[in-house]
């Protein structure tokens, strides 16, 4: 909030959180915010899509994955995952359950 020149990673952040919190409404919001922001991205796409998963939205996170694909064609929401640092705290799980909800790679 302090730097607006970094809004979207603020917001690809906050809408980790709030997916991991269960906040899916929230969540997708949140997503949807930062694509109009950074609308070249790939993670937000990927998140989004989990977070639809989640809600039932099967077709709009499958149409959102082919997005990922053609923005990034290597994309991997594993590899994605272990450069992001988490305390170990936090269960990760829910993110990959939200892709596999709507039949999408977790890879």
């Amino acid at each position: 909030r302090l730097d607006p020149g970094f809004a979207h990673q603020t917001l690809q952040f906050l809408g980790i959180a709030h997916l991991l919190l269960g906040n899916l409404k929230t969540a997708e919001m949140t997503f949807r915010e930062r694509i109009v922001l950074s609308p070249d991205t790939d993670n937000a796409r990927a998140m989004l899509a989990s977070v639809l998963g989640h809600l039932g939205e099967i077709e709009e996170a499958k149409a959102l994955w082919q997005e990922v694909v053609r923005i990034n064609p290597q994309f991997s929401m594993r590899q994605r995952m272990d450069m992001m640092v988490f305390d170990g705290r936090g269960d990760v799980s829910s993110i990959y359950e939200g892709l596999k909800l709507a039949g999408l790679p977790t890879e």
